[in-house]
Formats: structure tokens, C-alpha cells, sequence
């Protein structure tokens, strides 16, 4: 079977003035839902910005 990947889009507001334990949090929640989805999901990156 093929590998799948799959891009995940949060809106967390203010995102970019985050303390390091907030988001840290953030993503304790996105492994946290990724368990529920199943054994076979695979986290593989991240990224955190702001837009204008």
C-alpha cells in the first residue's frame, strides 16, 4: 500500500505570541486526535505562522 499524506490546516489565533508551553499544548491536542484516528497516523511536521 502506498504512503498517503494528508495536510492538516488549525487556525490557532495569535499563534506567533504562543508561550513555548502553550504550544506545546497545541500539539499535545493534534497527537492526542491523530490517537483517536487510528495506530497507523503518522505526525510527520509542523508549522506555526502568523498571516497579515
Amino acid at each position: 500500500m502506498a504512503l498517503r499524506k494528508f495536510i492538516i490546516d488549525r487556525d490557532i489565533p495569535a499563534v506567533g505570541s504562543l508561550e513555548r508551553e502553550q504550544l506545546q499544548g497545541a500539539a499535545a491536542k493534534s497527537n492526542g486526535v491523530l490517537r483517536d484516528l487510528g495506530p497507523d497516523i503518522q505526525w510527520v511536521e509542523a508549522f506555526a505562522g502568523t498571516t497579515v
